[in-house]
């Protein structure tokens, strides 16, 4: 697993695909040693880019798939 020290995580997924679930059970499973960020872009995974390109060396993307079609049509 890579090293998550001053890393900038970018979690991304349509509506629906547990985007909150997982940023909850990081927050409670790193108790304190991550900070939370809402950030609203023109489609969160352009706005996820534009921060990699400025932070290169230091963001780690994850793009979450939703569970199924039915579950992102009802997002």
């Amino acid at each position: 697993m890579q090293d998550l020290t001053n890393k900038i995580i970018i979690i991304a997924a349509p509506s629906g695909s547990g985007k909150t679930s997982i940023t909850r059970h990081l927050l409670k499973a790193l108790d304190g040693n991550l900070v939370f960020s809402v950030s609203c872009a023109t489609l969160d995974v352009k706005g996820g880019i534009n921060v990699q390109q400025q932070y290169p060396t230091r963001s780690l993307s994850l793009f979450i798939e939703p569970p199924s079609i039915d579950e992102l049509e009802r997002g």
